[in-house]
């Protein structure tokens, strides 16, 4: 998780550690990173998606090399 996480790009990383670590409104963190809300909502959720991404091909690229017998 650490590794999908920092491949995130800075302000994709902070607006997802805010929102599902923090857990401030998305008024809030608007607030904090300087930036309409819109953005927050844009950035938190493409974060996610990319997270998403990168979690599944980890996952199947693990599955595929483990040798389950």
């Amino acid at each position: 998780m650490q590794e999908a996480l920092n491949a995130l790009s800075r302000d994709y990383r902070a607006a997802v550690l805010l929102a599902d670590v923090e857990d401030p409104a998305y008024e809030d963190i608007a607030l904090i990173m300087y930036c309409p809300i819109g953005t927050v909502r844009s950035r938190i959720n493409r974060a996610h998606q990319m997270l998403r991404r990168r979690l599944e091909k980890t996952r199947s690229g693990f599955a595929a090399g483990f040798n389950w017998t």
